[in-house]
């Protein structure tokens, strides 16, 4: 009886999965497609500036060289705030203490001149007007130095928004611009949007080796266009992938 039992549920289960298969044996058609990219770049003027710079003090020993640099980073950051730069807007991104020492090559050996404070920071500047004297202030110091300068946007999604919006402008236009060509199709349904990753290109510079020009440049009135703050204009490249429906005209 038992065996009958099994028989009988294995066969009830075969017949129902046949059932789900087979109850709509017609297959669909599928529509044909057309898929296209559309790609989009705008430039827009930068509202901030990041600047990378050092506040470095040497002393006999760690605690002093500690001290010194805690006194000069409050006497900068008073600077900077005159200039629009709020301590908030400082952000601490390192600080070391390392023994400073100097190679004699009569004795041939290492000779220890004292110990280092490094403290590495990054300035968010929203005042772009007074960027240049925020520039002249970190290089002319005897205790910082201005290691690059980066432009940003505080609103980056408006921007990336505004570009994808014209890259998928550009898909829709090359799509209608193919299929004008063809005589017996339109332009159906969109069946898909993919937005790629959105590439910005800030201008940014290292001035870690070079000369400190905005000192100079503020002293001396000297304008050089390799020695400039370079040109503070955003590019942003957006790409969008679409898939169309064709229908018959």
């Amino acid at each position: 009886m038992r065996l009958v039992l099994i028989y009988l549920s294995i066969l009830c289960l075969n017949i129902f999965s046949a059932s789900n298969i087979y109850a709509h044996p017609g297959t669909r058609e599928i529509s044909p497609l057309i898929e296209v990219k559309g790609t989009a770049k705008e430039f827009f003027e930068s509202d901030l500036a990041y600047l990378n710079f050092t506040i470095t003090s040497l002393a006999d020993n760690a605690a002093s060289a500690n001290k010194i640099n805690e006194s000069e980073s409050k006497e900068l950051f008073l600077k900077l705030k005159t200039l629009g730069v709020a301590e908030k807007d400082l952000e601490l991104r390192n600080y070391r203490v390392i023994e400073k020492k100097e190679y004699n090559h009569k004795t041939r050996k290492s000779e220890l001149l004292g110990f280092e404070a490094k403290k590495f920071l990054k300035a968010k500047v929203k005042k772009l007007n007074n960027l240049d004297e925020i520039s002249a202030l970190l290089s002319s110091s005897s205790y910082t130095e201005l290691d690059s300068i980066h432009y940003d946007l505080e609103n980056r999604e408006q921007a990336k928004l505004s570009t994808y919006q014209k890259a998928t402008r550009n898909a829709v236009n090359k799509a209608k611009a193919i299929v004008s060509e063809l005589k017996e199709v339109k332009l159906g349904k969109i069946q898909l949007i993919k937005d790629s990753d959105t590439q910005f290109i800030s201008p940014q510079r290292s001035l870690k080796h070079s000369p400190r020009v905005f000192a100079m440049a503020s002293e001396a009135n000297i304008s050089n266009e390799s020695d400039s703050i370079p040109q503070n204009e955003i590019e942003i490249h957006s790409e969008v992938f679409m898939s169309f429906e064709l229908e018959d005209k």
